[in-house]
């Protein structure tokens, strides 16, 4: 429903007396106001020339109209109490409600417009980070460029051929692409966009170090999505209307490396000799061997992250940071291990699809490649059809925390001892392993293969937080020219020619043991007690360390969570009504999460299958209502759908009504000191 504003208020109560008094004045106060009383008499009255209201030495027109209504109500209060006392009390409720819903509208646009001069102000200072070692960057032309390369990919991935893009995106959304194109092939489909728009890039996060600089933009787009059959050229489904959806696309270049004037990666040009890219396996310029996707020459898209899943700077929290590259390896990349994560992932998928571990075997041990492969020879001696979730898609991959190999080990003893969950890649190495814990929010539709049947998808779709626990042996060291080709060689660059192999092709290095890179040693679900145990063993090392205490700070939960466990709240009856649905509906909307995806995660939670975070302790739940609502106030409004559902999700809690509302105003008073002080900076 559309706000009214303030003045409208106002004008609305004016009316309503105005009209009130005319309908209801008897023939005496007609009278009275005509003459009786001598206030449109010359000599100073109302109306008259001598100094009133309405004189030329007077404050205008709008006073005689002011001053004779009141009149009007005051002699109807005295001569007609029972209709001019309530009209009064009418008329000053309605101004009341008036002056407070104009402070209601006041307030939340001095949130929005401190919003958006926040948002000018951390563009700014990201664009000058950059501009400070590269001033020939240009905003707007990358941004064009983004717009360009954001088309070229969906063209590709239509087109279900990535080699026009290769140049120009990691090995991580390669693989991650190049997976998803066999799925569909093998089920006879492909996706179909047209009317692409690109209707707003804008920057979202900037950071630089001394090995790389990174930037992070959002891009706000529509077309029109469906799926068409390959064989028969159909639509088979999906909608004939444009949609609009957001991503955040993360880019990243060798720091000290300055923008030119000349095409680059994303126009098909070496953007070191200008040649027209031609890339072989290797990924080097054949004209000038230039390894063209490390970021020595041009910026490189190396994660693409979904709007619900975006949590802004997330990368401050990650425990043991600061302390590792102090103390272990000053050059160790986040963007590495994430991109690398994202290689396993769909490696893993990979294998799952094919029941077959080989996809794995350089990216993971060996102990745990077997460990593996032994579910799928359990499912191939049973014969009955063999399950598992296909057609993935990952929202993000974040790296949690960092496990130094004398922490973690002897953790790992302790928790032995003690019977805990834990990781096991202590006991398979022995000492000396570092472990790095990364999160893959990620989602998928279960399907079976059954050798009568064949490949069939079930329906049944969910979304998963899985932990990923990477591994390296103590004392390697991050190859920064190795940095953004994650499925190549670290001991020599070369690409992968056997996947089934431990080793390098080229070189002959054993690839899987840790001694060069991060390999894969453990799986766990993230609210399982394993994945638990590991978190509280790198909390319990930053403890020790002053410069990480900041990162002790429970994480945030991203928006998808949030709407997660206001599902599990709303169902706690298992039953979901009209009104509830409209509440989440709502949330979802200001989460960015579509209804498809919505319908499936209620239909997930129905069926139990719904990875739902959940604060360990009332503490932790009042930060996620916290969050909850910061989300919620973000234009500076909350809806009355909304607040319900976080007095819901809060009663779970112990925390009443009351609480809930109490702290929407807390955090919305502070939103707007916040916003205040941002504009005042501003002036």
């Amino acid at each position: 429903m559309k706000r009214i504003s303030p003045k409208t208020w106002c004008w609305l109560a004016a009316t309503l007396a105005v009209v009130a008094v005319m309908l209801l004045a008897p023939e005496w106060l007609w009278a009275r106001a005509g003459g009786g009383g001598g206030y449109s008499g010359g000599g100073g009255g109302f109306s008259g020339g001598g100094g009133g209201f309405s004189s030329s030495g007077g404050s205008g027109s709008g006073g005689n109209g002011l001053g004779l209504l009141i009149y009007w109500l005051i002699q109807l209060c005295i001569n007609r109490p029972l209709i001019g006392v309530p009209l009064v009390i009418g008329i000053i409720a309605l101004f009341y409600f008036g002056a407070r819903n104009g402070q209601h509208h006041r307030v939340s646009r001095t949130i929005q417009r401190g919003r958006a001069a926040m948002a000018d102000h951390e563009r700014a200072a990201a664009v000058g980070l950059l501009g400070r070692d590269d001033p020939d960057f240009n905003e707007e032309r990358f941004y064009d460029r983004v717009r360009h390369g954001f088309v070229q990919v969906q063209q590709a991935w239509c087109s279900q051929d990535m080699q026009p893009v290769r140049a120009f995106i990691s090995d991580g959304i390669l693989e991650r692409f190049t997976l998803q194109i066999q799925e569909q092939r093998e089920r006879d489909y492909r996706d179909h966009m047209e009317q692409i728009v690109v209707n707003r890039v804008a920057l979202a996060r900037a950071d630089s170090n001394e090995y790389f600089d990174e930037i992070t933009v959002m891009i706000a787009a529509s077309a029109i999505d469906y799926r068409m059959s390959l064989s028969e050229g159909k639509r088979l489904s999906g909608s004939i209307l444009s949609e609009s959806f957001v991503e955040y696309w993360t880019f990243l270049r060798r720091h000290g490396v300055r923008t030119t004037d000349k095409p680059g990666l994303i126009e098909g040009s070496c953007p070191n000799c200008g040649a027209d890219i031609r890339l072989n396996q290797s990924a080097r310029c054949p004209a000038c061997d230039s390894v063209l996707r490390s970021g020595q020459y041009d910026w490189v898209l190396t994660e693409i992250t979904q709007a619900s899943e975006w949590n802004g700077d997330d990368r401050q929290r990650v425990v043991n940071l600061d302390w590792y590259r102090a103390q272990a390896d000053a050059a160790l990349q986040l963007r590495h291990l994430e991109d690398r994560t994202s290689v396993i992932f769909w490696r893993k998928a990979a294998a799952d699809r094919a029941g077959d571990v080989r996809p794995l075997t350089k990216m993971a041990t060996t102990e745990f490649c077997e460990q593996y492969a032994s579910g799928f020879r359990r499912d191939s001696r049973d014969g009955d059809a063999r399950q598992f979730w296909g057609e993935c898609a990952v929202g993000s991959v974040d790296v949690l925390a960092l496990l130094p190999a004398a922490i973690g080990n002897a953790a790992s003893a302790n928790a032995s001892a003690n019977g805990n969950g834990r990781d096991h890649s202590a006991e398979l190495f022995g000492a000396g392993m570092d472990r790095a814990l990364i999160e893959v929010r990620w989602s998928g539709t279960k399907h079976s293969l059954d050798p009568r049947q064949g490949l069939r998808a079930l329906g049944d779709s969910s979304a998963f937080r899985t932990m990923f626990v990477l591994s390296r042996r103590q004392g390697a060291r991050t190859n920064v020219d190795q940095t953004i080709a994650s499925a190549h060689c670290p001991n020599c660059g070369a690409p992968e020619t056997n996947v089934a192999s431990h080793g390098c092709e080229f070189c002959g290095e054993t690839l899987n043991d840790g001694s060069h890179d991060w390999v894969l040693t453990a799986i766990h679900p993230m609210n399982s007690a394993e994945a638990h145990e590991l978190i509280r063993q790198a909390r319990e090392h930053a403890q020790s360390n002053v410069q990480d205490v900041a990162t002790l700070t429970d994480r945030p939960p991203q928006a998808s969570q949030q709407l997660a466990w206001a599902i599990k709240m709303a169902l706690a009856d298992n039953e979901l009504d009209e009104r509830e649905m409209k509440m989440l509906q709502r949330a979802a909307a200001h989460r960015r999460v579509d209804q498809e995806w919505l319908d499936a995660m209620i239909e997930a939670a129905r069926r139990d299958q719904l990875d739902v975070p959940m604060p360990p302790d009332r503490a932790a739940a009042r930060q996620w209502l916290t969050s909850m609502a910061d989300v919620s106030l973000w234009d500076g409004r909350i809806s009355e759908s909304e607040l319900r559902l976080l007095c819901q999700a809060g009663a779970a809690y112990d925390y009443s009504a009351y609480d809930v509302k109490q702290l929407v105003r807390e955090r919305r008073a502070r939103i707007y000191r916040q916003a205040r002080e941002q504009l005042r900076s501003r002036s």
